[in-house]
């Protein structure tokens, strides 16, 4: 025999009315987790690392607040612009938010050079501010660039760039080598383990996380970059993502750039592929701008 118990309204009132209360205590706390004091301490340098005055910043403070029943996220924006001073700094201390976005800086006779745009509200110090480079429009080199995609056979055999020429062949002799090696065939969506190289014969790689990659360093260049990717870790991929490198090549008489990435099944459409951008100063400066 079954029973049914019958709740009365004022029992539903007080279940609504506490499951209310927990989403707008916990819209309270999405709201002072990401809308808190802004501290965010910069400085605009130029090419050679001068502090640059009157440069003029343009920010924007984004903040997220969720109503009170937690059902919608609106997002507030509020413009931050700044002048530098004559140490080149500037700050945001005077706001609260969840993200602060660089949207532009500009200086006449300057260029700014390639960066985040987004950035935790809590970047730089009074020591050590997020720097931001511009390059004075007079300084340009007469670089050799590309972007190139080829398509390379996985089975660990060498493949040889010309990074003047923008070609490649297979062997051993050129500007890069690179392979490839992964097991054959594999079905769409498998996993497998597999492996790729990068090297510069009679040259070097120096890994970067910048942006603009305008100068080269002079030292701390590397022969080869090695990738190996097991069938079993977590986030698994077929590619090793874009991979940044200052390059010197031509036994150290020549410096560049390159942003490779390395397939090693392209989405199924091909056998794997190698993507390369590149830009080369021939006149052996390390500029690359």
């Amino acid at each position: 025999m079954s029973t049914s118990k019958v709740v009365s309204q004022r029992d539903y009132e007080a279940v609504l009315a506490s499951h209310e209360a927990g989403m707008a205590q916990a819209a309270r706390e999405f709201n002072q987790k990401h809308n808190l004091p802004v501290a965010f301490y910069g400085q605009v340098v130029d090419q050679d690392d001068r502090p640059l005055p009157n440069a003029h910043v343009t920010a924007a403070v984004l903040a997220n607040h969720v109503t009170p029943d937690n059902r919608d996220i609106t997002q507030a924006k509020t413009q931050a612009d700044r002048a530098t001073r004559g140490d080149g700094r500037f700050e945001i201390t005077d706001l609260t938010g969840d993200s602060v976005n660089i949207d532009s800086i500009s200086k006449e006779g300057y260029e700014v050079e390639p960066m985040a745009r987004v950035y935790n509200i809590q970047s730089g110090s009074v020591e050590q501010p997020t720097v931001f480079r511009m390059w004075s429009t007079n300084i340009h080199e007469p670089l050799i660039a590309g972007e190139k995609s080829f398509v390379v056979i996985p089975d660990g055999r060498r493949y040889a760039i010309d990074l003047l020429k923008g070609t490649i062949s297979e062997g051993d002799q050129g500007d890069l080598v690179a392979w490839i090696k992964r097991p054959d065939p594999v079905d769409r969506g498998q996993r497998y383990d597999w492996s790729c190289e990068v090297a510069m014969p009679g040259g070097g790689l120096a890994g970067s996380d910048q942006y603009g990659m305008f100068r080269a360093p002079e030292g701390g260049y590397t022969n080869v970059f090695e990738f190996q990717e097991r069938a079993n870790v977590d986030g698994w991929g077929g590619s090793t993502g874009d991979k940044r490198f200052y390059v010197q090549l031509h036994n150290g008489q020549m410096y560049g750039r390159i942003v490779v990435q390395l397939y090693a099944d392209y989405h199924g459409k091909q056998p794997g592929m190698i993507r390369l951008s590149y830009a080369v100063n021939p006149s052996g400066s390390r500029l690359l701008r």
